[in-house]
């Protein structure tokens, strides 16, 4: 029976086989495209929101991740390994250290924002990034209340009350 057919007969029945496995296989191939994009730039969305306050657990959590969900970027996971050595530094004691600690901990930190951005495409313009001024003062302010908190409970030090004052 088979021995009858002509060639575009033979191509139109094995088209009309084949089309419903390859039409699954691209919705599963597009649908991990799009799971893939979505986790990221939920990622994005939650480092971006969250730097004014890094040491919460969803902004450590989201942090850790990148070197999950980017595993395959080199350049990303490059800037991600120097952004974590750059804050594993010491703080130092004078002001002057102290200030230039935060700005390179700073910059390190939107480079990366800037580098995942561009991998997901999503337009940031630096400046957005450059003017928001305030997340090194509440971050800081974060990093005080934490440390005279663990002070105050572990007993070494009496709480100092202080009114921090941020402006935008």
């Amino acid at each position: 029976m088979l021995m009858n057919v002509d060639i575009h007969t033979a191509i139109t029945m094995g088209a009309t086989l084949a089309s419903p496995f390859l039409a699954v296989f691209t919705q599963s191939w597009i649908n991990k495209i799009r799971e893939v994009r979505h986790r990221r730039l939920e990622l994005f969305k939650t480092l971006f929101t969250g730097v004014h306050c890094r040491s919460e657990q969803f902004y450590i959590r989201a942090f850790r991740l990148i070197r999950i969900e980017f595993s395959h970027e080199k350049a990303i996971i490059d800037k991600w390994q120097t952004h974590v050595e750059n804050i594993a530094r010491p703080i130092p004691t004078d002001a002057a250290g102290e200030a230039q600690w935060y700005a390179e901990e700073e910059d390190s930190l939107y480079e990366l924002l800037m580098l995942i951005a561009k991998k997901i495409d999503f337009h940031l313009d630096p400046l957005d990034l450059q003017q928001a001024n305030y997340w090194n003062k509440t971050g800081k302010i974060e990093v005080d209340i934490k440390q005279g908190l663990a002070n105050w409970l572990t007993g070494a030090s009496k709480p100092k009350l202080e009114t921090y004052v941020v402006e935008p």
